[in-house]
């Protein structure tokens, strides 16, 4: 190996090193504002009026992995809002909430979880695996009998819209 074919591999090795580094250094980044988003979240709980709504957004949370502050955020990814949408479904259908009332609860509009519902329903009717289990795991957890079930599912065409 000559001495030019030394420097450029040496280059090159240096190089490798310096975009490793800046990767670490992003990752850790991103970990430390991760961090630092939880703690904010531990000190600063969560404190709402209905303990039943409450109790709903603990074993959603518990069952989807997804923190209580996300559900209530405004954040958009794929598994905090799929978290959302079965919280406002699980509410509405088998505890009978208000549309405005989840809202509220969700610091949100009506519409928004008229939205959320939706969505959930046809990932149920879609047949989607994850979603179907979370759902079947948060009845089972909040003790919604078969029978509850039957007549929630039944009610869903007759409730205030017509789905389709």
């Amino acid at each position: 190996m000559n001495e030019i074919d030394y420097v450029v591999e040496y280059y090159k090795v240096k190089k490798q090193l310096q975009v490793q580094q800046l990767r670490t250094s992003s990752r850790l980044k991103k970990m430390q504002s991760e961090i630092d988003r939880l703690k904010t979240y531990l000190k600063n709980p969560i404190v709402r009026k209905d303990n039943q709504l409450m109790n709903i957004l603990d074993v959603v949370s518990d069952v989807t992995l997804v923190i209580k502050h996300d559900v209530l955020s405004r954040n958009r990814e794929f598994e905090i809002a799929s978290a959302r949408h079965l919280f406002c479904y699980i509410a509405y259908m088998h505890h009978r909430y208000s549309l405005k009332k989840i809202g509220l609860f969700l610091s949100r509009d009506h519409s928004t979880v008229i939205n959320s519902v939706k969505q959930f329903h046809n990932a149920l009717d879609c047949g989607y695996k994850t979603e179907h289990a979370q759902y079947r795991k948060v009845l089972e957890l909040l003790s919604i009998s078969d029978a509850e079930r039957c007549i929630s599912r039944n009610n869903l065409f007759t409730r205030k819209w017509n789905w389709k």
